[in-house]
């Protein structure tokens, strides 16, 4: 595991399927912290919650075609996280 990565707290869209969810994995194997804003929480993201534990993700339910929800989840964010590293 490489250190530079560990406790690190990330956001990653698109980590439902396809490149989104590789990065996801990628960082949570590394021992980041991942907060995933989903429009649908697919199975993929119950999985990693499974395989990596809720103290290491975090998905958030939202709606980016909405200013409204994209504002109340920085919010939401910036409350129960701080700063982000990426």
């Amino acid at each position: 595991m490489n250190q530079e990565w560990l406790y690190r707290k990330i956001i990653i869209t698109g980590a439902n399927g396809g490149i989104g969810l590789a990065i996801a994995r990628a960082f949570l194997g590394e021992g980041a912290t991942v907060i995933l804003p989903v429009h649908n929480n697919a199975g993929n993201i119950d999985a990693l919650v499974e395989e990596f534990g809720s103290t290491q993700v975090y998905p958030f339910q939202l709606d980016l075609r909405r200013i409204e929800a994209i504002e109340e989840f920085a919010g939401k964010v910036q409350k129960q996280f701080g700063t982000v590293d990426v």
